[in-house]
This record gives C-alpha cells, structure tokens and sequence, in this order.
C-alpha cells in the first residue's frame, strides 16, 4: 500500500512539476492514504531541526550580522541547503559549490516501479541519517541504486531540503561555468555541444520573497583553477560575500587548495567555519575571531595533528570561548565548533530573535 500511494504521488505530477516531485521525496506529499514513508521523513527532519536547525538559527540570530538580500558563498558544500539558509535565512541568493555533476531534476513519473521503489528506499535511509547527523554522506548520494541504477544526486537533495525548508520551487534551469567565462551561463547562454546539466539554479519562493540557490560544479583545487581564469575570477568574485566551510574534509588547509584559501583570506568580509577550513594561523592573521563550542583535535578519519593552532587558541582564551549549542560537521571527541572570522571587531547588530 505503501508503495501504491507513492507511485499515485508520482504519476499524478506532470513532467517539470519540480515542487512536486520535492515534496514526494520530502515525504510532504498529501495522497489518499497514510504513508509510513512521509510519517518517517517528517519524524527524521523534526529531531534535525530540533537538535540542529532550530538551535543554529537561533545561534545565528544572535551571533551574526543579517545578510538580507544579499549573496553566501559555500565551498566543498554538496547539497547542504540547510545549514547556509539555517545560518543567512534573509540572504537572496546563495551560492553553493563542489565537485559533484548539477544533474537534471528527477523526473518520477518517468521511473518503473522498482525504480521508484528503490529511490524512495535510498531515500529513506538518507533520511534517517539525516535526521541524526545532519547532513546527507557524498558517497550516499553518489552510489547508484538497486535497480535502475540511478544514483540519488545533489538535485533531489536540494529540491527536498528547499520544500523542507518552507520553500515552493518556481523553476529549475541548467548553469554552466566554463573556462572562458567569469560569468555563470545560463540555458540560453550555455555553447551548443555542451551538456546543459552540469550545475543548477532553483528558484524558489517564500512568504512573497524570491530565492536563488546556485549549484556550481568546479574543481578548487589550484591544478584546476591555474588552467581556467574565468572561473578563478568567477571565484575572486563570489568570495567577496560572506562564506561558510563546514565539514570540508581539512581541506582548505592543504597545499594544493592555496588558490582558494589566499582569495578568501584577502576577499571574504565573513566567514564561519568549523575545523575544516582555512587554518587557525592564518585566519587569526587576517579577520578577527571569535571561538564556540570545543575543540582539541580532528575527527579520527584525519591526521590527529591538523590545525595544532587552533586546538591552541581554545586552550589559550578559556573563558572567551562561547558555547555552541548544537553539533555540526563531524564527529569529535570534544564535540563540534565553529569560529566567527570578521574583518570587524564589532559585535553583530542587535536583532529579535526567536
């Protein structure tokens, strides 16, 4: 029954219907009979949000300065709509980037039944996960599925973090950024004999206000960004907005991601990150900083010794140190921690805040 009552979500929405389709995935989907998969979802997203997302906006509310109207940049991001939107929820645009294909939309309508039932099957489990972590796994969403073989993606991640959000999706058109260009292309734009989806903008809508949310798929890494000068400048660009680096596997902190790291440090305004991002030393060089939560070393799955600095300074400001109140990036044996980097030594503007 269960799988009868998605199949009835699906078939009922017409090719394009892209909210839709998120909000059978979301598990938001009304259909004539109750579904043990929406009961779930909605189940997993309310302990994330109670245990995460409300704590992080409040967080946010009090510790950061509005970005409204305004653009947020995230590097190494996957589809982690959430914590950018949790964090700058009045931003207009926000611009997430990583290595992973902007595929199209999924289309389930066009599934068999098997397909469909392994999607939402996958699904889930990601949900779950989710639910308890906070954020979807790279390898989850980049593994293909039981029985067609189609792979979970970065889109129907987003489209269903975006109707979770309290979004209504309005459209979604392919992006390209090519090494010629400084300029995201839109479909219009994008040369013949290029694929359309490569990198994606959903546009979305919110108690009357229209949000853009870009996908950019790029490599960061300087090998790349040395043999194409338009998305470097494309780069140099975007940073000059507030960015968040959160669970970036320490890479901003190797050799071979200095191009990135260098333009944040001379262009970013604002940044919050947790251990993964720009080493201690350096950002203390350039902004000003503020420590919460706790840390003393990295996640297990990476060299204990990295950013040494920054287990320094927690030591060091003791009682200047402010609590975080919830968990966010990967698991530590302190907990987790974000630093504020401010160009200013100002305290954010004061704010009601839920």
């Amino acid at each position: 029954m269960r799988l009868l009552a998605l199949l009835f979500f699906a078939t009922a929405a017409t090719a394009g219907d892209f909210d839709d389709t998120a909000r059978v995935i979301a598990g938001m989907q009304a259909g004539p009979t109750p579904s043990t998969y929406a009961q779930e979802v909605s189940a997993n997203w309310n302990e994330y949000d109670r245990r995460i997302g409300r704590p992080m906006r409040q967080w946010a509310c009090r510790e950061l300065d509005s970005a409204e109207g305004g653009t947020v940049f995230y590097p190494f991001s996957g589809p982690d709509l959430p914590a950018i939107y949790q964090l700058f929820p009045d931003a207009q645009r926000y611009v997430l980037v990583s290595l992973q294909k902007g595929e199209a939309p999924p289309l389930l309508e066009g599934f068999s039944k098997e397909e469909l039932s392994d999607y939402i099957a996958t699904f889930r489990g990601l949900w779950k996960f989710y639910g308890n972590m906070g954020f979807f796994r790279t390898d989850d969403l980049d593994a293909p599925t039981r029985a067609g073989g189609k792979p979970i993606g970065v889109v129907g991640a987003l489209m269903a973090f975006a109707v979770r959000l309290g979004f209504e999706i309005e459209d979604i058109e392919p992006l390209r950024l090519i090494s010629t260009q400084d300029q995201l292309l839109l479909r219009s734009q994008i040369p013949p004999g290029l694929p359309n989806w490569d990198s994606v903008r959903l546009s979305l809508r919110k108690d009357g206000r229209r949000v853009l949310v870009d996908y950019v798929k790029l490599d960061l890494s300087d090998t790349w960004l040395k043999q194409v000068p338009g998305p470097r400048r494309w780069l140099e660009q975007i940073a000059e907005n507030p960015t968040l680096i959160k669970a970036a596997s320490h890479l901003p902190q190797q050799e071979e991601f200095s191009i990135l790291r260098d333009i944040l440090l001379t262009k970013a305004p604002l940044i919050v990150q947790d251990e993964t991002g720009i080493e201690y030393s350096a950002l203390a060089t350039s902004f000003n900083v503020q420590l919460y939560g706790r840390f003393t070393r990295p996640n297990s799955s990476f060299d204990r010794n990295l950013q040494a600095s920054l287990a320094a300074a927690y030591r060091e400001k003791g009682a200047k140190v402010k609590p975080l109140p919830f968990r966010t990036g990967y698991e530590k044996d302190a907990g987790a921690d974000l630093q504020i980097a401010s160009r200013s030594a100002l305290p954010p503007a004061a704010r009601k805040c839920p």
